[in-house]
């Protein structure tokens, strides 16, 4: 047990060390984006002067985004070999759009792209929730990660869209009490 124990540390490590060059990019990025370009240091120098940031970004970034709202998108599937027929691609379609719909997916879509055009990188995740707490029933839910950073993958993943990587790692805040319950 303490050899996986060692072994999760040492990727988690590993995963934040390969990370932080990306993330540190990602944090000025985003000073950017909130309208405050300016340092701790340059806010001292200019002291008893304007520091005067024109918004300018937003402008583009918002075509983009409400693009992606009028225009959803959603997964698509197709037969492909091995005996797939167009039959079972409609279902597997079906069951998509339904999974989707139930867990409101547009929303954690758009939340991923907007943080891949502001810093980066998004994610969104998927879930398995019980339909009911007496019943043994799980369905899928497609959900949101609005901080990015409380995710660290698999950083020698190559596939763009990192479907390639082999761990990951989701941290995650709660209140002391709450932890010690669940």
């Amino acid at each position: 047990m303490a050899d996986v124990l060692d072994d999760l540390r040492e990727r988690y490590e590993y995963g934040k060390r390969e990370w932080q060059p990306t993330r540190s990019e990602a944090a000025i990025d985003m000073a950017y984006v909130a309208g405050d370009p300016w340092t701790a240091d340059d806010k001292t120098q200019r002291a008893n002067r304007p520091t005067v940031a024109p918004e300018e970004m937003g402008q583009y970034f918002n075509q983009v985004i409400n693009q992606l709202w009028a225009n959803p998108r959603g997964m698509k599937f197709a037969p492909r070999g091995n005996g797939a027929s167009e039959a079972g691609a409609r279902f597997y379609q079906n069951k998509a759009r339904e999974i989707e719909y139930r867990s409101h997916a547009k929303v954690a879509y758009i939340t991923a792209a907007s943080d891949a055009i502001q810093r980066s990188y998004g994610f969104i995740g998927i879930e398995a929730r019980y339909t009911s707490p007496r019943s043994g029933n799980q369905e899928l839910w497609i959900v949101a990660k609005p901080d990015p950073d409380m995710i660290t993958i698999d950083p020698e993943s190559l596939s763009p869209d990192s479907s390639d990587m082999t761990w990951a790692f989701e941290e995650e805040w709660r209140p002391q009490s709450e932890f010690t319950r669940k």
